[in-house]
């Protein structure tokens, strides 16, 4: 029997050290151990982790407003095109005046 996996790990580009990691199966969805994994990398950086870069699966209201809000942590996601952030940021770009930078 062939079992499919997922790796998830917390990795310190820096230092070029995992600070955290699991090993899922292919149907667990990430937000079942993102809090878990994230408190990990937490404590073995003494509370280092600044900025996640995570994949669409992460797209979770709930999980998303932890990381920001309890831990203080920023993420970037990217969007497919016909998601409402990508318009939102396309209308943005439009209205402000050239040259002119995010406030």
């Amino acid at each position: 029997m062939c079992m499919v996996i997922n790796y998830w790990f917390l990795w310190r580009p820096r230092h070029k050290i995992v600070v955290g990691a699991r090993v899922v199966k292919i149907n667990e969805h990430e937000k079942n151990f993102t809090k878990e994994l994230v408190k990990e990398g937490q404590r073995r950086t003494g509370g280092r982790l600044k900025v996640l870069l995570v994949d669409r699966g992460f797209i979770d209201g709930v999980l998303l407003w932890w990381l920001s809000k309890k831990m203080r942590i920023k993420f970037v996601i990217p969007a497919r095109g016909n998601m409402e952030v990508s318009q939102d940021i396309r209308d943005f770009v439009r209205r402000r005046p050239m040259g002119r930078g995010f406030s």
